[in-house]
């Protein structure tokens, strides 16, 4: 009986050590989950070989063990590699993200704006050591962290043993976390890249820009959540340390536009513009104002488009066309042409142009650059395929190619205009060298909720409010929330797949029958 204890022992020894291995080698941690069936294999190790004494021995060292002991040596070197493999994940920073969507790489205004931070930013995040979202939000932590150690710090802080820390900063709930920079707070419940670079840019931002949108002539809505609304869009400025509000000319103190103004947008307006309303726009330029046109094709307001025209802006009376494949295999129609050519040199469409960007632009009209100011510098920032045409005629049923008298693309759909203020008229206290700036887009759907969240469509109007606010700096491309993306075959496709499985399978099973009666005949 005692004999078949100590066989016993010895398997469970072997069990044992092995567990230990591979516990290290999944967890990278020495803790109890790998001392304690290390200790114990050893501990069962040694009862085998004193209670079978001689036998042990013999087992040991017989020509048999010795075959055993080379695997036992090849495995052992298989599984150090893995553990200095492991150990290398665990304590380097050094990673690679194989992902489609780079899940795991930060964004470019992430890191823009983690490394051009000038004071001292720390995440408090209230999590217990068990919570949900920990490991994933710990590990976003340190990829910020890393970007900029000397101005990003986090702590863990777990509300149940610091009941008083996590009243101090108003944390009612695990998941928490507050956001300090100086004596700014952002308090972000998200753990999401999006969600932290939200709170970052508000607690970091030296102040915030208004931004207003002019009403008056049925333009979009700020406060609407409609298809057709501007909610997302407020949403989306700010999170970015804009402030989004309404202007009304007509009731506005003295008619002007707001001395704390940073941009004045034009969202779609369906009626046109009053002569005064003009006036104080021109004086809002000659002031080194900024302002962002977004006016939709054949729009009956020929004042704005006169106002505009001297400016040197010319929106075209047309709508653009683009029949080519490549817009139906996004799911876009004729009329809402897919836009991939950005401008290299502003700073508003830089990135985009870098880094191959898309925007989508339903039921837009193209421009034509005028008779320019003195000095002024017209950019177009974005380019329809060459496929697409701007289509003159009337009517519901657009064509499919282009007429005599339209214009063949590429199509600009959207410009820049950045001229001395004293081209328009020059406020008394203005400086010399300021410069007044305007962008236009030939469609004001892309602001719209509907098609605000479509490709590039957010990074391309934020990055432009950000160039016409002189936030340079701060022009990058958000992160994307990630998607699963489920693979859809076609018939044939699928067909394919199939066969091969089954192929596979009849060749595995014809393989070993053949093995099978080859040994027969030999025995």
């Amino acid at each position: 009986m005692r004999r078949e204890y100590a066989k016993a022992a010895g398997w469970t020894a072997l069990i044992a050590l092995a567990s230990a291995g591979v516990t290290y080698a999944v967890r990278g941690i020495a803790d109890l989950w790998l001392w304690l069936p290390l200790g114990l294999g050893v501990a069962l190790a040694a009862v085998w070989a004193a209670a079978l004494g001689r036998e042990a021995f013999q087992v040991v060292s017989s020509r048999r063990a010795r075959q055993g002991g080379q695997s036992l040596v090849y495995a052992a070197a298989v599984l150090t590699i893995v553990l200095v493999l492991q150990s290398l994940a665990v304590n380097s920073s050094v990673s690679v993200d194989l992902t489609k969507d780079k899940a795991f790489t930060l964004s470019e205004q992430t890191v823009k704006t983690v490394k051009g931070l000038t004071q001292k930013v720390e995440f408090l995040a209230f999590y217990g050591a068990s919570a949900p979202g920990r490991p994933a939000f710990e590990d976003l932590l340190k990829r910020v962290r890393a970007l900029n150690p000397a101005r990003v710090g986090y702590d863990f802080v777990d509300p149940v043993r610091k009941p008083l820390e996590a009243q101090e900063y108003g944390v009612r709930e695990q998941g928490t976390t507050v956001v300090v920079c100086g004596d700014r707070k952002e308090t972000l419940t998200g753990s999401q890249e999006e969600d932290l670079l939200n709170a970052l840019l508000k607690v970091s931002a030296g102040q915030t820009e208004n931004v207003y949108f002019l009403a008056g002539h049925q333009e979009a809505d700020l406060g609407d959540s409609s298809a057709q609304g501007l909610s997302g869009l407020k949403t989306a400025l700010e999170s970015d340390s804009f402030q989004a509000s309404t202007l009304n000319l007509a009731t506005a103190p003295g008619g002007v536009v707001p001395e704390d103004a940073a941009v004045v947008v034009l969202a779609g307006p369906r009626t046109d513009l009053m002569e005064p309303e003009l006036k104080a726009l021109t004086d809002f330029l000659g002031r080194g104002g900024r302002i962002f046109v977004a006016l939709d094709p054949r729009a009956e307001v020929p004042r704005l488009r006169a106002w505009l025209a001297k400016a040197g802006i010319v929106f075209d009376n047309d709508i653009v066309i683009d029949m080519n494949p490549f817009s139906q295999l996004f799911g876009a129609s004729p009329v809402a042409p897919i836009v991939n050519s950005f401008d290299g040199t502003n700073p508003a469409t830089k990135d985009l142009s870098q880094q191959h960007g898309q925007a989508l632009f339903p039921q837009t009209s193209g421009f034509s650059e005028g008779t320019l100011p003195p000095q002024a510098a017209y950019t177009e920032l974005a380019r329809t395929l060459p496929t697409a045409f701007g289509w003159t005629g009337k009517g519901d049923r657009a064509p499919t190619h282009p007429g005599p008298r339209d214009k063949r693309g590429p199509v600009a759909v959207m410009v820049s205009l950045q001229a001395p203020v004293k081209d328009f008229g020059g406020a008394p206290n203005a400086p010399a060298d300021e410069n007044a700036r305007l962008v236009a887009m030939g469609s004001s759907v892309p602001l719209q909720n509907r098609a605000v969240g479509a490709f590039n469509n957010q990074d391309l109007i934020v990055n432009s409010l950000r160039w016409l606010s002189d936030q340079d700096k701060r022009i990058a491309l958000a992160p994307k929330p990630v998607d699963n993306q489920p693979l859809y075959l076609n018939q044939a496709r699928a067909r394919l797949i199939h066969w091969s499985v089954v192929l596979l399978a009849l060749g595995a099973l014809a393989a070993g029958v053949a093995v099978s009666l080859a040994r027969r005949r030999s025995a």
